[in-house]
């Protein structure tokens, strides 16, 4: 379990309000380290396993498991592509589809995550991701990967 769930179910054990854990003072906004880890990815996946097929659903259920911990726009984001590429995959064999299916749901949860969530300042996810499948594409020559 990561600090963001950790902090919730110990809010929830103390009686708090499990809305409050990681709010600074009487304000209403939480330290900019709560609910931005990649717990909300790690335990979505099964959501795009009841709805194969279907981005749009699995990322609106993927936002209500991460709003109680990880109501941050780079966790929904992240959870909804985890989830998006796993609904794909109930139905293909395609990586290329999945792949597409992680870059969907991401671009669905950022839709999400900036009308119910908060929103974290630095790069997307979406960008984020690109790189490292620009990485794993193959290349035609030796040449190719080094000048890469």
């Amino acid at each position: 379990m990561g600090p963001s769930t950790e902090a919730l179910i110990n809010a929830l054990k103390n009686g708090d309000d499990p809305t409050r854990f990681g709010v600074i003072g009487e304000s209403d906004r939480k330290m900019t380290n709560i609910g931005v880890t990649n717990g909300a990815a790690m335990r979505c996946a099964p959501i795009g396993m009841c709805f194969p097929g279907d981005i749009q659903t699995t990322a609106e259920y993927t936002l209500q498991t991460c709003l109680p911990s990880h109501d941050s726009s780079v966790a929904i984001e992240a959870a909804c592509a985890i989830a998006g590429g796993t609904a794909i995959a109930m139905q293909t064999d395609c990586w290329q589809q999945v792949i597409d299916g992680c870059r969907q749901g991401a671009v669905i949860g950022r839709t999400l995550a900036e009308n119910n969530a908060r929103l974290e300042v630095g790069p997307r996810l979406q960008s984020r991701m690109e790189r490292p499948l620009q990485i794993g594409q193959p290349t035609p020559t030796d040449v190719q990967r080094i000048q890469w």
